[in-house]
């Protein structure tokens, strides 16, 4: 059987724009994208790459890191466990930046952890947080109009 075990999106964009609320992280965020596009224009996509890649976004937006990377390959490897049939092999695709992460993740044993303190964290990563767009758009829009007024 297939089963599909990421995070919906919503979430993923939620955390990352709670974790990316001041302009020296987006910049950060920003920062990474220029690399990412100038990496990608220079050279063809590797492995080697794609970890590069993952150390950049931990270097210049650890927030976004944490989210993208981190958090995901917690939750992936959590559901990969929850879905798996004892003595089944099972195959997991994943892109190239989180496979290391989601490996260690695997690797964990599962019954080290307490069900109580397992099941709190999966519910903290899956969970959409309030939206921050009014926030931004009382920041960026809304006060400086009223300040050149």
């Amino acid at each position: 059987a297939i089963v599909p075990v990421d995070r919906p999106q919503s979430a993923t964009r939620s955390r990352v724009a709670q974790r990316l609320w001041h302009p020296k992280l987006i910049q950060g965020l920003l920062n990474f994208g220029g690399y990412s596009l100038r990496r990608q224009r220079d050279a063809s996509c590797a492995v080697s790459d794609a970890e590069d890649l993952r150390r950049q976004l931990e270097r210049l937006c650890p927030a976004a890191h944490d989210v993208l990377i981190d958090e995901r390959a917690a939750y992936l490897a959590h559901q990969v466990a929850a879905s798996s049939v004892a003595g089944a092999d099972i195959a997991v695709v994943c892109s190239a930046p989180l496979c290391a992460h989601l490996v260690n993740e695997l690797k964990r044993a599962p019954s080290a952890e307490d069900p109580s303190a397992s099941a709190m964290k999966l519910l903290r990563l899956a969970r959409r947080g309030v939206p921050v767009w009014p926030l931004y758009a009382f920041a960026y829009a809304i006060l400086p109009i009223g300040l050149a007024s």
